[in-house]
């Protein structure tokens, strides 16, 4: 077979779904005379190896096989599938702006130009294919229309209106149609065909919603307020009712969301107790037994006295401290809210609230016990993460980060956990770290890039522009997020919200879950070395004594495996580690 017949085999194995199969053919090609010495063989097995490096996510390598050979591709073009994988490479490595200008090369047709521009942002280079594109393709300028979100003007209402003939009006369109402030009898028509005596599905659904919550009566839908509701469980319908006093039927199913508007409403020792056991949000109970007298308050609380008394402590004076008020008392709480999930980590909350370095170890101990039986908790993994990570201990947040799994948008989310820390290692502690976290973030949000990239012209195609919108406004997030910011840079950035995991403990707890945007001041009280405090004087001896006194009161009662006492026992020399390194660096700098 000849090399030339070979390689048209080669590409075309290699572009179906047992590719990997074919990899040591390829890699076989790479060493043969006759590919090396004939540039067109070569730039053809470059494409095809640029192309298997990409998908399978080796984008680096990729981009760097890529550089060798980007101002040769134009000598293959006229092999339609080694473009087709140059294309899809570009793609996913966000060469966007290299495919625009090589769009004569790969022969694009307006379309796709059209979309490339759009991934680009480019908006103004988009209006002129659009004129171009609106009777082949109306969904362009629909999708050009909500990125530019000019809805104000009253020209582009006269297109709106014009393109809302030519094109498929979904129910998720018109949703992002209103919360673009577009007039609804606009879009009344649309809506009605789209719900009237169809099945009531999770598009009609938030539509249905949307409508509810700018005014709209959808008893003309064959809707109510109550019977939608009854679909859909969603606060926000909850709370427009509470603002416009809109009565709601009693719901057989208690969710969070109906007991906060029944307690919105008036408060009654029963739903109090229902929602406290169910909700890590007590703020909501705080702020609304404050607007009561104090009589109703006590009758309120006092049913939660003897059932849940953590709760009933925290709700009466949310200040107090555990290990002043619950000592003796120690084991049978830690036996008592061990037992259910939501009471375990209220627990959690209380034990490390006051940042007492016996509750931060208890906390500790009993968090790996938890995960000895839910493995797979993520609630769990995150605040032992989280605990890890306030006590410095950088290699053990690794490992509990690595067991969470983060992908995709979850790494912009987490990867704090342990940006933060390296931060403080590097230029605080002078202690140098593997970087092993870093090239995993990196590469990871390249290929979230690139998946939006490959995704976005069959989106437009589809008239998909829920997911279009959400897609674009995702990758211009990640593309100079602060979480990419800190890794590249090395220094702290805050993030644009607090991180959404702080809801899952009681709001005097969030400090183990906070963004750092600073390093670690001394603090004389202070026993461990944390992301917030250091030590005036470093007490091995009194670390120690902490654990083992945590160890001998939760195993009196529930035997601790060797392996998680190694693990907590580990913590003072990792301790002491970080404090010769503290004193050594800030020393040199005296």
């Amino acid at each position: 077979m000849s090399i030339a017949a070979l390689l048209d085999r080669l590409a075309y194995s290699l572009a179906g779904p047992y590719r990997k199969s074919f990899y040591s053919t390829l890699e076989n090609c790479l060493s043969k005379k006759d590919v090396i010495n004939n540039e067109v063989f070569l730039v053809r097995v470059y494409v095809m190896k640029m192309y298997c490096l990409s998908v399978d996510g080796y984008i680096q390598m990729a981009l760097y096989l890529y550089e060798s050979i980007k101002n040769q591709i134009h000598i293959i073009t006229k092999y339609e599938l080694e473009m087709i994988m140059a294309r899809e490479s570009l793609l996913i490595t966000n060469r966007i702006s290299e495919l625009i200008e090589k769009s004569d090369l790969f022969k694009f047709d307006a379309f796709y130009i059209f979309n490339l521009l759009l991934v680009e942002n480019r908006l103004k280079e988009c209006k002129k294919y659009c004129l171009s594109l609106i009777k082949t393709h109306p969904n362009a300028s629909m999708a050009l229309l909500l990125q530019e979100n000019t809805f104000t003007e009253n020209t582009t209402l006269v297109i709106l209106k014009m393109l809302l003939k030519r094109i498929q009006v979904s129910n998720s369109l018109i949703c992002l149609l209103l919360n673009r402030n577009i007039p609804y009898d606009i879009l009344k028509e649309y809506a009605m065909t789209n719900i009237i005596g169809k099945p009531l599905d999770i598009p009609s659904m938030l539509l249905l919603k949307k409508l509810v919550l700018i005014g709209v009566s959808i008893e003309e839908y064959g809707y109510t307020v109550d019977t939608l509701l009854d679909n859909l469980d969603d606060w926000e319908i909850y709370e427009y009712c509470l603002n416009n006093k809109i009565q709601v039927s009693e719901k057989s199913k208690k969710s969070i969301n109906y007991l906060t508007y029944k307690i919105s409403l008036k408060i009654e020792p029963e739903s109090v107790v229902e929602y406290v056991k169910r909700s890590s949000n007590l703020d909501f109970i705080l702020n609304r037994i404050s607007k009561e007298t104090e009589n109703t308050k006590e009758h309120c609380l006092l049913s939660l006295k003897t059932v849940d008394p953590l709760r009933y402590k925290y709700l009466n004076n949310s200040e107090f401290d555990f290990y002043k008020e619950y000592s003796d008392e120690k084991i049978s709480i830690f036996k008592k809210y061990s037992n259910n999930l939501s009471d375990f980590i209220f627990l959690i909350g209380i034990l490390i609230k006051t940042k007492n370095p016996t509750g931060i170890i208890d906390a500790l101990l009993l968090l790996l016990l938890k995960r000895k039986e839910l493995p797979n908790n993520r609630y769990v993994q995150l605040l032992i993460c989280s605990i890890y990570r306030y006590l410095s201990l950088y290699d053990c947040v690794v490992e509990e980060y690595k067991r969470l799994n983060a992908h995709t948008v979850q790494l912009e989310c987490l990867s704090y956990l342990w940006s933060d820390l390296k931060v403080i290692y590097s230029n605080w502690l002078g202690i140098e770290l593997s970087d092993e976290l870093d090239k995993k973030y990196i590469n990871q949000r390249l290929l979230s890039i690139g998946s939006v990239n490959t995704n976005i012209i069959q989106l437009t195609e589809n008239q998909e522009y829920n997911q279009l919108v959400s897609l674009l406004e995702y990758r211009n997030k990640i593309i100079n997020s602060p979480a990419y910011m800190q890794i590249k840079e090395n220094k702290f950035y805050p993030l644009s919200a607090p991180p959404s995991i702080e809801s899952i403990i009681i709001k005097e707890s969030k400090y183990v879950l906070e963004k750092i945007i600073a390093y670690p001041k001394t603090n004389p009280n202070s026993v461990f070395i944390t992301t917030q405090d250091i030590p005036q004087e470093f007490q091995k001896s009194e670390i120690i004594r902490i654990i083992k006194e945590s160890v001998s009161i939760i195993n009196s009662y529930t035997e601790i495996p060797e392996d998680i006492i190694s693990k907590v026992m580990s913590i003072p020399d990792k301790q002491e580690y970080l404090w010769d390194a503290y004193i050594k660096k800030h020393q040199t700098h005296k």
